[in-house]
């Protein structure tokens, strides 16, 4: 049996405080088609209906991304965890993002117009594509904004591009899942994609463990998320409205490289909305999971040099730290506490909590500013993964 989520919040309240009728419907109709992972799926039978009404380029590349399992077709499989075992295959994770992207521009570079994107089921299908293209976008800005912290030297002008192209990619996902929407996405640049293939940082080869749960050295990772479940983050958009209302966030939190989507993706569906609720959105490369990163008097260490001067906006501002998940509390916790040198105005939340652990907590469910609204069946999820990627 598949592994549930547990939503400690009722959903129709979730739904509902995001206050957009047709929004709503629209989240009910999509909670059916995804699954465990964040991936969406369809029974196999109107996959294979509407599959048929892209082009053969579209339909070849979709049939890369399928993985049938009961009559029940799903669309993240191998394609979309790009693993690498330690050192030894990163050089081949490095060549194959690049061109999996350029395979997904090719196969949308004439998006037939025609398309009714008013039937669910083929707008799906396309936003698989774009569920990809946007994983890999971010797969190549995790690695970038690592170097940039590390001190390596990076041309700014590539990095600024990809991270234009990245959140531009967030905002075409849900644009596309939540409107029926869709515009042919930007191409990375050839020299952003060479740099990337050749040069960056890629992340450190660890997975959690169920006996040490801050992680251990093990064979692979995925590769830069774990909050990648678009129902969660849009849901979660609404327990943020109902439990703070539509006063303005100024600058959203998130820590890498787990939260990477979490604040793009939630000021993408706030304004979609027609909600000015989030300002900026700013990521730390800081994480007590594993990485063993230290408390520092501020939060400058664990950001770009060419992202410090925004640290200066800080100053007095209303702040929300967004991790992915919460285990002990740590990163949350001193996050704040680092944060809170520039304003007394700092909050925290998760979107998932996990309650699996016998350890102290630092921060506990009570003290969180916005309350998970999920929790995952940890130790379920772990062993599946090891059994998918032969890792047993």
């Amino acid at each position: 049996m598949e592994p549930q989520i547990i939503y400690l919040q009722d959903l129709e309240e979730l739904v509902s405080s995001l206050n957009n009728k047709n929004i709503e419907k629209t989240i009910f109709n999509l909670i059916n088609f995804f699954d465990y992972a964040g991936g969406i799926v369809l029974p196999s039978s109107r996959f294979k209906n509407h599959v048929k009404m892209f082009s053969p380029k579209i339909q070849n590349m979709l049939e890369t991304f399928i993985n049938t399992k009961e009559d029940k077709t799903h669309l993240r499989s191998k394609e979309y965890y790009l693993n690498f075992s330690c050192n030894n295959e990163i050089n081949k994770v490095r060549q194959k993002i690049p061109e999996k992207l350029n395979e997904i521009y090719d196969s949308l570079e004439h998006l037939e117009s025609k398309i009714d994107l008013s039937n669910f089921e083929t707008r799906l299908l396309l936003a698989a594509l774009y569920d990809h293209k946007k994983h890999y976008s971010m797969s190549i800005f995790n690695s970038y904004y690592l170097s940039l912290v590390k001190g390596d030297k990076i041309d700014l002008k590539n990095f600024e591009s990809v991270e234009e192209i990245c959140i531009q990619d967030i905002v075409d996902f849900y644009k596309l899942v939540l409107k029926g929407e869709a515009v042919k996405p930007q191409r990375h640049t050839k020299e952003s994609l060479d740099f990337f293939s050749k040069e960056l940082r890629m992340p450190e080869p660890t997975l959690p463990s169920v006996s040490k749960p801050l992680g251990e050295p093990t064979a692979r990772k995925i590769i830069i998320r774990e909050m990648d479940h678009p129902i969660q983050i849009i849901l979660f958009g609404g327990q943020l409205l109902r439990e703070d209302g539509t006063k303005k966030i100024d600058f959203v939190v998130n820590p890498l490289s787990g939260a990477l989507e979490i604040g793009y993706a939630l000021k993408s569906i706030y304004e979609l909305l027609g909600i000015d609720k989030i300002g900026e959105i700013l990521l730390i490369k800081y994480s007590k999971y594993g990485e063993g990163d230290e408390i520092k008097e501020n939060i400058e260490p664990f950001v770009p040099e060419n992202k410090k001067r925004k640290l200066q906006q800080f100053k007095g501002r209303r702040i929300l730290i967004i991790d992915d998940n919460t285990f002990t509390g740590n990163t949350l916790y001193e996050l704040k506490e680092m944060c809170k040198s520039y304003s007394n105005n700092v909050g925290i939340s998760a979107i998932e909590r996990r309650t699996d652990i016998d350890e102290k907590r630092k921060i506990e469910y009570e003290e969180l500013d916005i309350k998970p609204i999920s929790k995952l069946r940890y130790i379920e999820k772990v062993m599946r993964y090891i059994q998918e990627n032969n890792l047993a």
